[in-house]
């Protein structure tokens, strides 16, 4: 979904760093991962979402809730699929409000420019 408005973030339990960049490089995984626990942290991620098995999925909306949270990545995947494409046309629907906005703003001006040459015209005949 590379271009689209949609964030895929990993988090993985692997205690050896060097060991997990060795996968991310491997396999050309392209999105952030985060340890669960690295060292010196208060608390760990899987504690804090409350994630009770490994892969848990969880699929937020534009609006930070949480509309997924499972283990089924066909489901979730669908899901985040239909959301993005939700959010796909509410941005074109209002990049198209904008657009006829400044459309209609650029029409006004013109249309007020060419009254004023006719105008001008009309002056300078009657002079």
């Amino acid at each position: 979904m590379t271009g689209r408005p949609f964030a895929l973030i990993g988090v993985n339990s692997d205690k050896d760093l060097d060991k997990i960049n060795a996968i991310i490089k491997q396999k050309n995984l392209n999105w952030r991962s985060f340890q669960n626990s690295p060292e010196g942290a208060k608390s760990k991620i899987s504690t804090d979402w409350a994630v009770k098995g490994w892969p848990t999925l969880v699929v937020i909306d534009e609006n930070m809730k949480i509309q997924y949270r499972g283990h089924n990545g066909h489901e979730a995947s669908a899901l985040a699929t239909k959301l993005t494409r939700e959010l796909e046309l509410k941005l074109e629907k209002q990049n198209a409000e904008k657009k006829g906005g400044a459309d209609r703003k650029g029409a006004d001006r013109k249309g007020t420019e060419k009254k004023d040459a006719e105008k001008k015209r009309d002056d300078q005949k009657r002079s």
